[in-house]
């Protein structure tokens, strides 16, 4: 399943912000605030872990190609980087887990359980 939520364009920025971390995408983005596991070849690295902010930034030009929102967020992209959002105890860092907005218009928002 792709959810229309996700924006079909190729990744073009990665930004790091103090606590969380923006996907610029051609037509939207998305800010990623729990913590995330970015898994690719067999390894798999967490936020924070080293590799992690370099691994996101090797996939700028690179598209989702299969999108799930549950139970929490997950991002393949075409070259076998698998991006999963934790959900898990100590991940969360505030009440939204992330948000989905596009250009024209829109955004989803998935809340952290309380």
């Amino acid at each position: 399943m792709r959810p229309y939520l996700v924006p079909a364009g190729a990744l073009t920025q990665v930004v790091f912000i103090h606590d969380y971390f923006q996907l610029v995408f051609d037509g939207g983005r998305i800010g990623i605030y729990n913590r995330s596991s970015l898994e690719a070849g067999g390894q798999r690295r967490r936020t924070g872990e080293d590799g992690f902010a370099d691994g996101l930034v090797h996939l700028i030009g690179q598209r989702v190609l299969h999108a799930e929102l549950e139970p929490t967020l997950s991002l393949q992209f075409d070259r076998g980087y698998n991006l999963v959002v934790l959900n898990g105890a100590g991940d969360a860092k505030g009440p939204e887990a992330f948000e989905i907005s596009h250009d024209g218009g829109g955004m989803t928002v998935s809340q952290n359980a309380a």
